[in-house]
């Protein structure tokens, strides 16, 4: 069945008792804003930054894989700024390994890349599925192995202006 995005949120709010919290943040740490003018905005760079609160309840997580997709050699070699298999390993498994944590939505922005980093990828999802669902969302772009990895989500959401395919 398919839905649109504008009853989308109110699908969301059915399956809740007491509606969503969404968090688009969830997991990631807050910027970090410090006012220079003033002594005591100096001396919180003496203090280390908190940590991302995490939620208590029930939640879902939101894993992007944006940019192009890369081999860990060619991003460690410092070839490319890129969405690898080791950034989404970390994020997939936080995500698994929270038992807040009740599905993941992989938000896809890439226009794809290496064709076996992207398997690698797809494999992690893969797996990740048979402890969580994995539902994917198209962003701008899904195309070659953007759309590989996409393809390993139970369920694609995409806009009618995405550019996806696939040779």
């Amino acid at each position: 069945q398919l839905i649109g995005r504008d009853k989308l949120e109110g699908w969301i709010n059915s399956q809740f008792a007491n509606g969503a919290v969404y968090a688009v943040d969830y997991g990631l740490p807050k910027p970090e804003t410090i006012d220079m003018s003033s002594l005591s905005g100096l001396m919180s760079l003496l203090n280390p930054p908190a940590k991302a609160k995490r939620t208590t309840g029930p939640a879902i997580a939101v894993l992007y894989a944006t940019g192009e997709i890369a081999g860990d050699s060619s991003a460690a070699a410092g070839l490319l700024a890129a969405l690898t298999p080791t950034t989404m390993r970390k994020a997939i498994r936080t995500a698994v390994d929270d038992p807040n944590i009740k599905a993941i939505v992989l938000r896809v922005d890439s226009p794809g890349g290496s064709a076996s980093a992207s398997d690698e990828i797809w494999a992690m999802l893969k797996e990740a599925d048979k402890k969580k669902p994995v539902t994917v969302s198209m962003g701008h772009m899904a195309a070659s192995g953007g759309y590989y990895i996409a393809c390993a989500g139970r369920r694609i959401t995409a806009d009618p202006a995405t550019i996806t395919g696939s040779i």
